[in-house]
Order: structure tokens, then sequence, then C-alpha cells
């Protein structure tokens, strides 16, 4: 652990700060394992406000669209001092993507997927967090998940308040004998945190139904939850499986 932990400080420490949500909307994520997670961007910081304006860019809880810009006026984050829309570079070892942000009391939390490049030529992926009060000092990123390529907690959709608890939902993405891309046991789940730091073990979505077993529920990633704006406290679970699928639930659960 402390020999990775050196190598990720070698690599931030190369790496410039800016604004990986930006890349998340106007962007293109190479997926490739050895692709070093570079965000390809198609546009510039000007892109900024039309995308404030389109409603899309705020991640966090369905907020409108001017959510983003009202939490950066709070924070008197200042814009003039964002020059590349990349927060963390990756190389050869590590790769970052996947990016969702909420922001509270002052702070960004960034949550991301921390994709590591094996001896082997598998990869493990991790989700992974970092702080920022001004969009340009980001902290060093702490890992919430466990390092198993049987799991490969990763792709964070979006960060929500519910029931007093702050609530993130993942996919599972394994893939033991070094695939490409995540098998069929490939999962969502939600973790809960009552302080954005310190969150709970991964709980399973089960949004084909409480009696269907976790075998039979089929392979499904990218969750995303949003609740409903004509009926608060109904939740729904935007994810994909054979396209986009959507299921809904009054608990989380």
């Amino acid at each position: 652990m402390a020999r990775r932990r050196n190598e990720l400080t070698k690599l931030l420490q190369r790496t410039s700060s800016m604004l990986l949500v930006l890349t998340a909307v106007c962007g293109q994520v190479c997926s490739a394992p050895n692709c070093g997670g570079k965000f390809l961007v198609g546009g510039d910081i000007s892109a900024l406000t039309k995308i404030e304006q389109a409603g899309g860019m705020f991640r966090g809880r369905g907020e409108p669209g001017n959510a983003f810009q009202e939490s950066a006026q709070k924070t008197k984050a200042d814009f003039s001092r964002l020059t590349s829309p990349i927060i963390f570079r990756g190389d050869h070892k590590y790769g970052f993507r996947d990016p969702a942000v909420v922001y509270h009391k002052g702070n960004f939390y960034l949550y991301f997927t921390l994709s590591e490049t094996a001896s082997d030529g598998g990869y493990y992926n991790m989700t992974a967090y970092s702080v920022s009060s001004d969009l340009v000092h980001w902290t060093y990123p702490e890992i919430i998940t466990p390092r198993d390529r049987n799991l490969n907690y990763s792709s964070p959709g979006n960060i929500i308040r519910y029931d007093n608890q702050w609530i993130i939902c993942l996919q599972t993405y394994p893939t033991p004998n070094l695939e490409t891309f995540g098998t069929k046991d490939s999962r969502i789940w939600i973790m809960r945190s009552d302080d954005l730091k310190n969150w709970s073990d991964p709980e399973l979505l089960r949004v084909k139904g409480n009696n269907v077993p976790r075998e039979k529920m089929g392979r499904m990633i990218d969750p995303y939850l949003l609740e409903d704006a004509q009926e608060p406290g109904k939740w729904w679970c935007f994810y994909k499986q054979n396209g986009v699928s959507m299921s809904y639930s009054h608990d989380l659960k």
C-alpha cells in the first residue's frame, strides 16, 4: 500500500488542477485499460456557462442547472484561475475517470474511479474522492472501496441527501481473469455516509425486486439516482442494462 501511495503521490505532483466535472459533460473518457484514464476534452473553459444553462453540469441531487454556479459564488471561486479542464491526469500506472461532485458547507467533494494497471496486464478499479474549497487546490485522493479485482467498485453516478444521510451510487465491474470489461456479475450498489468521508459497506440495489436473487439480476452498470419531481420520496434509479433501464424505490433498498 505504501509503495502504491508513493507512486500515486509522484503522479499527482506532476498533474495540473482543473475542473474535472467539465470533461464529463463536454468531453469523452478513454475507457481502454491501458489508456491512462485521460479525459479527451471537446471544448474549453468558456463552455462552462453554456453547460450550466443547459442544466447538465451539477451532478449532485438533481438540482437546477445554475446550482454549480451558485455554489461557486458562495465559495468565491475565481474561474479566471482555471486554465485547464483537468484535475488529475493519468499515466501508464493510474487513470482517473467517472467524476461526480457534490457541494456541502463550502467544499466541493469530487468522487471518481481510480484505475490502477497491474503488472499482469489487468487492472483494479476503486472509488476515491478529493475535496476542494476553490476548485483549484484539491486534497490527496482517498480511496473508499476495496482493492479487489473480483469487485472493482467504480463509476460513482451521483450523491444525494436521503434520510439525513448522504448516499452515493456506484457499480461493481469484476475483471477476475484479466477481462477488458466487467463480467456478467457487474451490479449496482449504494453506500451511506454522515460526513461525505467515511462510508458504509456497499448495499446491493435490488432494482429487479427483492424476490429476484442477485445471481439472476443480470449484468448492470452506471447507476444514477433522481428524486421524482411530482412525488417527493420516490427515487428513480437509472442504469445500463440492455440499453437504459429504470426502477423506483421509496426506501432505496
